[in-house]
């Protein structure tokens, strides 16, 4: 995980949860080197490529109440009860979105 720039020692809090699975909340300002490493592991396990972490990761924004959950190479969820900016997502994305789950 170190490798997916996920380090356990980075995290604010840590615990595991009723299936023993590893939870961390890691905080901080957004950008490029917080994000992509992340983002990158998550793609890449999929793809068997390094570095590569199998991991639930969501993204949340309190300030722009949106929260994106990148699931695997193939896409991600966005939630958020700000219908313009979901609007606005929708508009600028509009060829890569799956209809179906909108």
């Amino acid at each position: 995980m170190i490798n997916a720039g996920l380090d356990f020692n980075n995290a604010k809090e840590s615990f595991k949860n009723e299936v023993g699975e590893q939870v961390l909340y890691l905080e901080g300002k957004y950008s490029s080197s917080f994000v992509y490493p992340i983002v990158r592991s998550i793609v890449n396990f999929d793809l068997g490529e390094e570095p590569y972490a199998n991991i639930t990761c969501y993204f949340i924004d309190f300030e722009s109440q949106f929260i994106v959950n990148i699931y695997d190479d193939r896409g991600m969820d966005i939630y958020s009860l700000n219908n313009l900016l979901l609007r606005d997502v929708e508009l600028k994305f509009s060829k890569w979105l799956n209809k179906r789950r909108i």
